[in-house]
């Protein structure tokens, strides 16, 4: 055999050996058999003197607490890497600070500082070195001594990271604040940053101070980031109103374009702030043709204030005042592709606030005429013609209006909304077996409001076969529900009465929650608010495992909060549903008023 085959072999064998030992060591150390590890750790750095092998012994030295050893290994590492011998120190010295030694830490790392100074170069990597042992005050006070010893070179960035990491969220901002005025495309991911330090609710810490910060480099004119800064801050905090102030003066001075007033009036209307939302709306209303969103933000004001209305649940004389505006905004916007959805708005208006379904249907064709055949805004204003002609006694023509959407939309979310309806008319008019088989099949809808109600009404159907094939009971519950749809609220309350007679008998009947829930829901829009309420609590007290539960106790909160004004009583319900019924769909609904009526911000 040759000698240079004899070489190769021998080089692989060495090799070979030295993976298998390594792998032992790891294992060693993750098992805590420390002395193990370090004898092996010891064997592989005596053949190959690597910074690798380094750290490893090091960090077996401290867990085996021998900083005797550790110091000694140390020094000797320094005579043999002297080029390196700052960056050892910064070990050097942490073993020192576990040893209880702080003077001596000290002087190790002062050494590292003065060599730092004349080498700025090297700051990074001490920095991180220091960073590694959760020694921050000299990893910063390494950035410094750098930026001293060479005015031209920043570690604002790196420096905030490191602020962050003590606490000091106001040296923090003030370093990233440094870094945006060195570089504006840097604002992107300075609001990442901050988003990042949001506290569990959202809420930006010591915003304040940050605040203050940020106007005062405004004021200095150190460029426009600062101003997109603060809009982007005090949106975050849902102080709209005051970020429009400032985004209005940047377009005056056209430094931005009118698309983000849009957006920001958007964002507003999605918070709720509605009246913030409104302002803006009219804004870019005054503005004419010089912008392309006129249209959009007429539409937009309309669509605020009739929200708004509903949620402050107003007079049936303001619903006619924007009744009114809304039919002349349909007037100046007859070329407009937004005209659908102002007319659609309009005539839901007209249904459900003002009663009036002939009106409406009216509306509803204007809206339809409009509307390209076959769009979203053309089938979810045929869904609500659907409604109206249900309301109004003729549900076989809302079967027929129901069906056309469900064939234009068949694998949509609009068309089983549509075959939904279509069930619930025959459960209306008694058809159970048909309603049956359609609700089966949408208990599988991606829609969870939909899969949640279709199975609630398929186990009712079920429950009851189960107690009565003929489905007595069933067919007067259904009756009431169909006259709760029509406005015959006396018809329903009466026919839920003899209901409740029937079924007083039975304990457990399927229906005892149901009709206290149409009752509640009959209660609460005639205006009997405080009877909704106590009667959606009671079911959920009663009939805390059916599938109403939750959905009574969510809107018992909601009537405390917006008709009855009982925060306190409100905050409560939300919170309960949190804990008592956390897998519900509405627990995201409940988790947002709860922390908005604890005082938190952005919720």
């Amino acid at each position: 055999m040759n000698k240079f085959l004899i070489a190769i072999i021998c080089l692989f064998s060495l090799s070979t050996n030295a993976q298998v030992k390594r792998q032992l060591a790891e294992q060693a150390m993750e098992e805590g058999r420390f002395e193990e590890a370090l004898n092996d750790w010891e064997d592989l750095y005596e053949k190959q003197p690597n910074d690798f092998y380094y750290q490893q012994i090091v960090a077996c030295f401290i867990q085996l607490e021998e900083y005797g050893d550790a110091t000694d290994f140390i020094e000797d590492h320094i005579d043999e890497q002297p080029a390196r011998a700052e960056l050892y120190r910064i070990d050097l010295g942490y073993i020192h600070l576990v040893d209880k030694d702080t003077a001596a830490a000290e002087d190790e790392f002062n050494r590292v500082l003065e060599a730092v100074y004349r080498q700025p170069g090297l700051a990074y990597q001490y920095s991180e070195r220091f960073k590694k042992w959760g020694i921050f005050k000299f990893a910063l006070a390494t950035l410094e001594t750098a930026e001293r010893g060479n005015p031209n070179m920043s570690f604002d960035q790196q420096k905030a990271l490191l602020y962050a990491e003590m606490g000091m969220l106001e040296e923090m901002y003030i370093a990233y604040l440094d870094a945006l005025a060195r570089n504006p495309n840097f604002l992107a991911s300075y609001q990442n940053v901050i988003r990042f330090n949001m506290n569990r609710d959202g809420n930006i810490p010591k915003s304040d101070v940050l605040k203050r910060e940020i106007i005062g480099r405004i004021q200095d004119g150190e460029g426009i980031s600062f101003n997109r800064l603060l809009i982007w801050v005090l949106t975050q905090e849902g102080e709209y109103g005051q970020a429009f102030r400032q985004l209005k003066a940047l377009y005056r001075r056209e430094e931005v374009q009118a698309f983000e007033l849009f957006s920001l009036a958007q964002s507003a209307q999605v918070a709720k702030a509605y009246d913030d939302a409104i302002q803006i709306y009219a804004y870019l209303e005054t503005l004419g043709n010089n912008t392309p969103f006129y249209a959009d933000a007429v539409w937009g004001e309309m669509s605020c204030k009739k929200s708004m209305l509903i949620a402050n649940g107003a007079s049936r004389e303001e619903f006619l005042q924007l009744n009114t505006e809304m039919k002349g905004a349909a007037e100046g916007l007859r070329a407009s592709s937004t005209l659908p959805n102002l007319l659609l708005a309009n005539a839901e208006l007209q249904f459900l606030q003002l009663q009036e379904p002939d009106s409406a249907l009216r509306t509803l064709e204007k809206a339809l005429s409009v509307s390209p055949e076959k769009s979203a805004i053309h089938a979810e204003s045929m869904l609500l013609r659907g409604d109206i002609e249900l309301a109004i006694g003729l549900p076989y023509d809302a079967i027929l209006t129901y069906s056309q959407v469900e064939a234009d939309f068949e694998s949509a979310l609009l068309g089983q909304d549509a075959r939904f309806r279509k069930a619930r008319v025959a459960f209306y008019t008694g058809d159970f077996e048909w309603a049956l088989t359609m609700f089966d099949v949408l208990k599988k809808s991606t829609s969870k409001l939909i899969s949640n109600d279709a199975l609630r009404l398929s186990l009712l159907i079920k429950d009851n076969a189960a107690l009565d094939t003929t489905y007595l009971m069933l067919e007067r519950y259904a009756s009431a529900l169909l006259y709760q749809t029509q406005n015959r609220y006396d018809e329903a309350l009466s026919t839920l009465d003899t209901l409740d007679k029937l079924i007083a008998f039975t304990s457990d009947h399927p229906l005892h929650d149901e009709s206290m829930y149409t009752r509640a829901t009959i209660f609460n829009a005639r205006g009997e608010h405080l009877q909704a309420a106590q009667l959606f609590e009671e079911i959920e007290a009663k009939f805390p495992k059916e599938l109403l539960a939750d959905e009574a106790l969510i809107r018992a909160a909601r009537i405390y909060q917006h008709e009855l004004m009982d925060l306190d009583k409100a905050k409560a319900l939300y919170e309960k549903v949190l804990l008592q019924h956390n897998n519900s769909i509405y627990a995201e609904e409940a988790r947002s008023a709860f922390r908005k009526l604890r005082g938190d911000l952005n919720s």
